[in-house]
């Protein structure tokens, strides 16, 4: 009898914990429903959320995903206005900074020869210290690169030299004037540039097919009196 009325307790508790877990979830669901009624602030925030998600589709569809996704759109767009994409004047250039004077001299010796790229140089430097070469190259404009626009504009090598507690040696290849950008060099600004113009087409088109409309007396209505 024991033991009965011991497995009829746990069973009771049982039954009044899955009760009480089930009435919970049941409140707070009904509670839910009703908050955009009970609570109009929060009605106002979540109308702002469901627009302001609905009008984030509609942006990546009409502008930000169509610039990418519309390649012959952008090649007529970009041929249409191909001069506003230019370079200035460029160095093609290959910068090393090194930690000490000795590790600069034999970086220098070692661009000179021309046996090794940037990447070697930098690992076989960086073998025993990894803060002893730094190495950069590209194709710099004028005003991007600090170093190479305090250093006089001609091919050669230069250096090394101190500056800014570092020594540095620089490598100048080829000296590019100033010119327009291909279509894939303005990629980032010229995709940037079509979604503008999409979405101000397509604004535009939104106005034409719906018109503001303004009721004068509402308007009035809303004024301050004075």
């Amino acid at each position: 009898m024991l033991f009965r009325s011991v497995s009829q307790s746990r069973y009771a508790i049982h039954i009044n914990n899955v009760y009480k877990a089930r009435t919970h979830k049941a409140i707070l669901a009904y509670e839910d429903s009703r908050l955009e009624t009970k609570y109009p602030a929060f009605a106002a925030l979540m109308k702002e959320y469901r627009e302001g998600i609905l009008l984030f589709d509609l942006m990546d569809k009409k502008v930000w995903s169509m610039a990418m996704s519309d390649t012959d759109g952008l090649q007529k767009f970009y041929e249409g206005r191909a001069a506003m994409y230019q370079w200035k004047d460029r160095t093609d250039a290959e910068i090393y900074t090194c930690l000490s004077q000795e590790v600069a001299k034999e970086v220098r010796k070692a661009v000179k020869k021309g046996k090794m790229s940037p990447e070697e140089i930098a690992k076989t430097w960086n073998a025993k210290d990894h803060l002893n070469v730094k190495a950069i190259y590209n194709k710099y404009e004028i005003g991007t690169q600090a170093v190479l626009d305090s250093l006089p504009r001609k091919k050669g090598l230069l250096g090394p030299f101190e500056r800014n507690k570092q020594w540095v040696v620089v490598r100048i290849k080829e000296l590019i004037p100033a010119g327009p950008k291909k279509m894939n060099e303005a990629r980032g600004q010229l995709t940037s540039d079509y979604q503008t113009e999409l979405e101000t087409k397509w604004l535009a088109e939104l106005k034409q097919s719906y018109p503001v409309q303004i009721d004068t007396e509402v308007f009035k209505a809303l004024l301050p009196k004075e």
